[in-house]
């Protein structure tokens, strides 16, 4: 799903031109792990999207969702996980 860019955890999106960085995990009450991330249409550029990615064993992942799909294109969002 991911392909490392650089140093600095920078990826690519399943071969897409978006970049994903700030990813951030948590374990969920029932032990599965969600990871958010913002994806970017390259590094410097202010438009970010917050996804989410879900795994129940650390190793394969969910297909990513968009968080607010509705404001794609209309507002830069930012942002990240945390448990509570």
């Amino acid at each position: 799903m991911f392909k490392k860019l650089c140093e600095g955890d920078v990826f690519t999106v399943n071969g897409s031109d978006l970049v994903a960085v700030g990813s951030r995990a948590t374990v969920l009450p029932d032990g599965k792990l969600a990871c958010t991330f913002n994806v970017q249409t390259q590094i410097g550029s202010n438009d970010f999207a917050p996804m989410i990615s879900y795994s129940s064993d650390g190793e394969i992942w969910s297909e990513a969702n968009y968080l607010f799909p509705e404001s794609l294109g209309k507002k830069s969002v930012y942002g990240s996980i945390r448990k509570t």
